[in-house]
């Protein structure tokens, strides 16, 4: 798919919102749409008329795809959400990059937390799907990751900074892997939990026999992070978000034991 009929497919949402809601989940769909671009043909996109319909609604060949969307929380949050995401929204606003580099310090959350807040949100999905879940052959799950969750280096997006020793990382991560890997055995009414960063999307489906070659976790990785031991879970991380003269990038201190 080129850049024009890139453009053209999601032409039915590129309208102005008054909502700030609308504009975000936009920009969130759009960006995921630049990763499948290679993978899927999307004929046409327009947002879902609640409250039966999905989030998106996706025109594809083989039939339409119910998408939910939602941003994934480090850990689990009071109903009135996640409050450093709104003080990260004024901080990126009024921030102006320079030649020292400003920063953002997520709230700290341990992977037990994290996995946690992975279920809430996938089964608050689940049920919010069964309404439509008919109407759609197709349902997927869009799950964006951002500077407050521990599962960024299962997508192979944000760089980690980690000094921790680099075999037990690869434990820690393979326990994460492990963990969203279990929680996705569960996806009913989903066909595809797809988490994605600004630079790339990893897919968990509900069929091995996928008909899209999204990329997906390796075996071996899941197999390691079911062997390895569950203190892993209790590790905390310190997500930071950096701006500078160049570019805003996050990046992860060593988990803490």
């Amino acid at each position: 798919m080129d850049i024009a009929s890139d453009f053209l497919h999601f032409d039915g949402m590129r309208q102005q919102y008054d909502d700030a809601k609308h504009r975000s989940e936009a920009v969130d769909f759009y960006l995921l749409l630049r990763h499948l671009s290679g993978f899927i043909s999307i004929d046409k996109s327009r947002f879902g008329e609640p409250p039966n319909e999905p989030d998106f609604v996706l025109d594809h060949i083989d039939g339409r795809i119910g998408a939910e969307l939602t941003i994934l929380n480090p850990k689990p949050f009071p109903r009135k959400g996640f409050v450093k995401r709104g003080q990260f929204k004024v901080w990126n606003r009024e921030t102006m990059p320079g030649a020292t580099p400003q920063s953002f310090s997520w709230e700290n959350a341990s992977l037990r937390e994290s996995l946690a807040a992975f279920t809430g949100q996938m089964n608050a999905k689940r049920s919010k799907a069964d309404r439509w879940r008919s109407v759609f052959p197709k349902r997927w799950l869009l799950m964006r990751i951002d500077g407050g969750s521990a599962f960024a280096d299962l997508a192979g997006a944000i760089p980690n900074t980690s000094q921790a020793n680099e075999n037990e990382y690869g434990d820690y991560v393979a326990k994460a892997a492990f963990g969203v890997h279990s929680i996705c055995k569960n996806m009913n009414p989903f066909d595809y939990v797809i988490l994605f960063t600004v630079e790339s999307f990893l897919a968990f489906a509900a069929s091995p026999l996928t008909p899209y070659k999204f990329p997906q976790l390796k075996g071996e990785i899941v197999e390691r992070g079911a062997q390895v031991s569950d203190r892993f879970l209790d590790w905390t991380i310190e997500p930071t978000t950096v701006k500078n003269a160049l570019i805003s990038s996050n990046s992860f201190e060593s988990p803490r034991r």
